[in-house]
């Protein structure tokens, strides 16, 4: 799985943060609780009804840390491709890890 972030030069970036950004680091555990831990199940929900199959090539547009990319990823196997952009770098540095 790849994750990028669209390219902004140095200047415009330390202009440009996203406020989601700041919540990067415990944005995960903030979900779990959101949900009442049925994350998972929203993942599988979703990857349901956007028809995954493997071998499909993917793309989640503002996929924050990474989670339902990564799910997305399993569905569409070796042979598939998901990539995950968000405007929050943050959010990209911690998907990366």
């Amino acid at each position: 799985m790849k994750l990028m972030h669209q390219a902004q030069t140095n200047a415009r970036r330390s202009q440009v943060e996203s406020p989601t950004g700041a919540w990067a680091p415990s944005y995960d555990g903030m979900m779990r609780l959101i949900t009442h831990g049925r994350e998972r199940t929203l993942w599988e929900v979703t990857i349901e009804l956007a028809q995954v199959q493997p071998g499909d090539k993917v793309l989640e547009a503002g996929c924050g840390t990474g989670t339902l990319a990564r799910a997305a990823q399993v569905r569409a196997g070796q042979s598939g491709v998901v990539h995950g952009i968000d405007a929050a770098p943050q959010m990209i540095a911690v998907a990366r890890r």
